[in-house]
């Protein structure tokens, strides 16, 4: 999603992003992926995605 930020702020944004889209997933669903290894990569880059993209709305596009 293009950011510009380094390893560690990368690797906190995957964890947190990672609950949230845990979280997001066994409210909407029931469950969250499975258990499978793949299922819970997805998950996690799309709640990664849904952090930045709702830091992006509270920061600005700067």
């Amino acid at each position: 999603m293009k950011t510009d930020t380094g390893l560690l702020m990368n690797i906190i944004v995957g964890i947190i992003g990672a609950l949230i889209g845990n979280f997001i997933f066994d409210a909407l669903i029931g469950s969250s992926a499975g258990g499978s290894i793949i299922g819970q990569l997805i998950v996690a880059v799309i709640g990664a995605c849904i952090l930045i993209w709702i830091v992006r709305m509270v920061r600005g596009r700067a």
